[in-house]
């Protein structure tokens, strides 16, 4: 983090290096997550986000990143490196304003799908656990929101154990 004026820039240059798997994302995971903390720290309901909202925010990020891989990577669609790097923008800041800057959050946005034949009834079944909720946000004055997917995550909710268990017939 570059503070230089009415400028900052998030210089992404030490992220890892693109990686032969799938954990990697294109350019605009970069930007996204640069913008992201720069709109929390700097005006998060002030105004609403446009083009404007930016133009003191620079971002450097060479090609061939985990976070601006480059033909012929694979590409994830969600994944866990963007939460990162807002959260580590965030801890960058701490120390000189931390009564603007929010704790990170668990990361998580893995799941666990199983199938198989359930031996009791021989039935086919399918089992899909996660993506879990953690904790996020507190502040320097007060607590942060608990069961929280994800930053990057706008669409998933949790659900409480009862209501998913009325959607599924008990079997014994």
């Amino acid at each position: 983090m570059i503070v230089k004026g009415d400028e900052i820039t998030v210089d992404l240059t030490e992220v890892s290096k693109q990686v032969a798997g799938f954990y990697n994302s294109g350019i605009t995971t970069a930007h996204a997550c640069a913008q992201v903390a720069y709109k929390c720290i700097t005006s998060p309901t002030d105004y609403p986000i446009n083009d404007g909202s930016f133009r003191s925010l620079k971002v450097i990020i060479p090609p061939g990143k985990i976070v601006s891989a480059t033909r012929p990577a694979p590409m994830r669609l969600w994944m866990t490196y963007p939460m990162t790097i807002v959260d580590t923008v965030f801890k960058a800041l701490a120390p000189v304003i931390p009564e603007r800057v929010i704790a990170g959050h668990h990361a998580d946005l893995l799941i666990c799908a199983l199938h198989g034949i359930n031996p009791k009834q021989s039935e086919f079944f399918i089992a899909n656990f996660g993506p879990l909720g953690g904790g996020w946000g507190a502040k320097h004055s007060e607590d942060g929101v608990s069961g929280t997917v994800s930053i990057n995550d706008g669409d998933t909710h949790n659900s409480p154990e009862r209501a998913v268990g009325s959607e599924i017939p008990d079997r014994d």
